[in-house]
């Protein structure tokens, strides 16, 4: 079981920072590197709505955001100064725009709560078309941005929510309904009534 953890939580301005951030935790700091999930604007704010007892970890929104959580078997070893360090580097190269670390265990779980209040939010946000994919992780970036670009020259009002684990390539990429659009009329929307797979392809 881990004896150390650090917890932090990230803005950036597209999917392609929150790749790019990994990538450089996943160099600098190895196997610590446990936990690394990424959430757009549109599933952050849908949390931050609906699920009780969650708050605002920015004065700003962002369109991306990354939950990174660290971990170690070894009681002595402090993790903060190790992900405080490589997040500073990542400001320095623009990959970042803001971060909180986690201070407390209550803050890490508060931070989580973020992550997890997901699923539950966008019930209330009403229908979703639901898919699990996973991609590789070079390409997740990129199919977020070739999959929300497809969904939407079908269905320009459809709300986005791809959020997931990109350490190991796997997304939820689900769709909301569109704001002033019946349930039933959306979930007729599904995937292969409207438009084949290939449409989907990254190539």
């Amino acid at each position: 079981m881990p004896r150390g953890k650090a917890t932090a939580l990230v803005g950036c301005d597209s999917p392609h920072q929150v790749l790019a951030l990994y990538d450089q935790l996943r160099s600098r700091l190895s196997d610590t590197l446990t936990a690394f999930e990424f959430l757009p604007r549109f599933a952050m704010d849908a949390v931050l709505s609906h699920v009780h007892g969650t708050r605002a970890p920015f004065n700003q929104s962002f369109a991306s955001y990354a939950l990174i959580e660290l971990t170690t078997p070894d009681a002595d070893l402090d993790l903060n100064p190790r992900l405080e360090a490589a997040l500073a580097d990542a400001f320095e190269n623009n990959i970042v725009c803001d971060a909180i670390i986690a201070t407390s265990s209550k803050q890490s779980q508060e931070l989580w709560r973020l992550r997890e209040g997901v699923a539950e939010a966008q019930i209330a946000e009403g229908a979703s078309i639901k898919h699990d994919i996973s991609v590789p992780v070079s390409r997740i970036a990129d199919f977020i941005e070739a999959a929300s670009a497809a969904c939407l020259s079908i269905l320009p009002a459809c709300r986005i929510c791809a959020f997931g684990h990109v350490g190991d390539g796997n997304l939820h990429f689900n769709v909301s309904q569109p704001v002033d659009m019946e349930a039933n009329d959306f979930m007729d929307l599904t995937p292969g009534s409207i438009v084949p797979y290939t449409t989907w392809s990254l190539t």
